[in-house]
């Protein structure tokens, strides 16, 4: 019985837990089109936008404003990253959650996309969407889709090839 209130006695000092919580850092995993994963180690106190822009900046993306940053809110549904509240406000439990990027929307005309990475990446979308049948169309748009869809990954793999010979000339010329 003596050993009860022992244990009573003991002090719990909540303070310094709360604040060994506070600096702990997050690790968040963010699934890509592509089906690659990463894990981001971020502060606690990061905003949203914040978090968006190192997960575009790990894929050096520029136009950012066609994608988001998807996950599963306790309550089940889909919601997207709140880009003005901390990323920790907005989940519960960080070790279950992942983020998935995807494409927001989609322009009305694909021609003003500047950047080839940009159509790679709305390709993968689309190409995901087909696929798991959230896109449904007829035989002739499904063919005009996987011709762009073509079309943008191979556009995506050209300007890349011709980067990497850029970069090998400076390399070779210097």
């Amino acid at each position: 019985m003596g050993d009860k209130f022992e244990l009573l006695k003991t002090p719990v000092n909540r303070t310094a837990a709360r604040k060994k919580n506070k600096n702990e850092k997050l690790r968040l995993r963010v699934n890509f089109l592509d089906d690659s994963e990463r894990v981001f180690e971020v502060e606690r106190k990061i905003l949203g936008s914040d978090f968006f822009n190192m997960v575009c900046g790990h894929l050096k993306l520029l136009e950012k404003e066609y994608f988001g940053l998807e996950f599963r809110h306790h309550t089940g549904s889909y919601v997207w990253l709140e880009h003005l509240k901390p990323v920790a406000k907005q989940i519960k439990n960080t070790s279950d959650v992942a983020f998935h990027f995807i494409v927001k929307f989609f322009p009305p005309d694909p021609g003003q996309l500047q950047r080839g990475l940009t159509r790679y990446l709305f390709a993968l979308q689309i190409k995901q969407d087909l696929s798991n049948g959230s896109l449904t169309c007829n035989d002739n748009s499904a063919a005009l889709l996987v011709s762009h869809i073509l079309q943008g990954s191979s556009f995506y793999l050209i300007e890349s090839l011709h980067a990497i010979k850029i970069q090998s000339f400076q390399i070779l010329s210097v």
